[in-house]
Protein backbone atom coordinates (compact mmCIF):
# COMPACT_ATOMS: atom_id res chain seq x y z
CA UNK A 1 0.00 0.00 0.00
CA UNK A 2 1.26 3.50 -0.75
CA UNK A 3 2.07 6.06 1.92
CA UNK A 4 -0.70 8.26 3.30
CA UNK A 5 -1.00 11.85 2.13
CA UNK A 6 -3.05 14.83 3.27
CA UNK A 7 -6.02 15.69 1.06
CA UNK A 8 -7.99 18.93 1.43
CA UNK A 9 -11.75 18.33 1.27
CA UNK A 10 -12.24 21.91 0.08
CA UNK A 11 -9.17 22.70 -2.06
CA UNK A 12 -6.83 25.38 -0.74
CA UNK A 13 -7.29 27.12 -4.10
CA UNK A 14 -11.02 27.39 -3.32
CA UNK A 15 -10.51 28.76 0.20
CA UNK A 16 -10.03 25.49 2.07
CA UNK A 17 -7.90 25.56 5.21
CA UNK A 18 -5.29 23.10 6.40
CA UNK A 19 -7.08 22.18 9.62
CA UNK A 20 -8.42 18.86 10.90
CA UNK A 21 -11.97 19.27 9.63
CA UNK A 22 -10.78 19.97 6.08
CA UNK A 23 -8.09 17.27 5.92
CA UNK A 24 -8.47 13.56 5.23
CA UNK A 25 -5.59 11.10 4.92
CA UNK A 26 -5.60 9.08 1.69
CA UNK A 27 -3.13 6.65 0.14
CA UNK A 28 -0.91 8.59 -2.28
CA UNK A 29 -2.10 6.63 -5.31
CA UNK A 30 -5.77 7.27 -4.52
CA UNK A 31 -5.02 10.93 -3.80
CA UNK A 32 -3.25 11.27 -7.15
CA UNK A 33 -6.13 9.57 -8.97
CA UNK A 34 -8.64 11.82 -7.18
CA UNK A 35 -6.91 14.93 -8.55
CA UNK A 36 -6.60 13.44 -12.03
CA UNK A 37 -10.35 12.83 -12.03
CA UNK A 38 -11.55 15.98 -10.27
CA UNK A 39 -8.68 18.49 -10.43
CA UNK A 40 -9.49 21.14 -7.81
CA UNK A 41 -13.27 21.08 -8.05
CA UNK A 42 -15.25 22.03 -4.97
CA UNK A 43 -16.96 19.15 -3.13
CA UNK A 44 -20.41 20.12 -4.38
CA UNK A 45 -19.18 20.03 -8.00
CA UNK A 46 -17.52 16.64 -7.43
CA UNK A 47 -20.75 15.36 -5.93
CA UNK A 48 -22.62 16.27 -9.11
CA UNK A 49 -19.95 14.68 -11.32
CA UNK A 50 -19.80 11.41 -9.31
CA UNK A 51 -23.55 11.04 -9.21
CA UNK A 52 -24.17 11.86 -12.85
CA UNK A 53 -21.27 9.93 -14.38
CA UNK A 54 -20.78 6.93 -12.10
CA UNK A 55 -24.31 6.35 -10.87
CA UNK A 56 -26.47 7.94 -13.58
CA UNK A 57 -28.34 10.00 -10.98
CA UNK A 58 -30.32 13.08 -11.85
CA UNK A 59 -29.98 16.25 -9.78
CA UNK A 60 -33.12 15.23 -7.89
CA UNK A 61 -31.58 11.85 -7.02
CA UNK A 62 -28.48 13.57 -5.63
CA UNK A 63 -30.27 15.30 -2.78
CA UNK A 64 -28.84 13.06 -0.02
CA UNK A 65 -25.47 12.07 -1.50
CA UNK A 66 -22.42 13.82 -0.01
CA UNK A 67 -18.81 13.74 -1.20
CA UNK A 68 -17.61 14.19 2.37
CA UNK A 69 -19.17 10.84 3.28
CA UNK A 70 -17.33 9.22 0.37
CA UNK A 71 -14.00 10.65 1.53
CA UNK A 72 -14.66 9.53 5.10
CA UNK A 73 -15.42 6.04 3.81
CA UNK A 74 -12.13 5.86 1.85
CA UNK A 75 -10.20 7.18 4.84
CA UNK A 76 -11.83 4.68 7.20
CA UNK A 77 -11.11 1.76 4.86
CA UNK A 78 -7.49 2.90 4.61
CA UNK A 79 -7.10 3.20 8.37
CA UNK A 80 -8.65 -0.22 8.90
CA UNK A 81 -6.34 -1.75 6.30
CA UNK A 82 -3.29 -0.08 7.88
CA UNK A 83 -4.25 -1.43 11.33
CA UNK A 84 -4.64 -4.96 9.97
CA UNK A 85 -1.19 -4.82 8.40
CA UNK A 86 0.51 -3.98 11.69
CA UNK A 87 -1.48 -6.17 14.11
Amino acid sequence: MSRLTRHHRLPKSKGGRSNGSNIVMLPADIHQLWHKMFSNLKPCDIQVKICEVLFGFSEQDMHDVRVENFLDMVSSITESHERSLFH
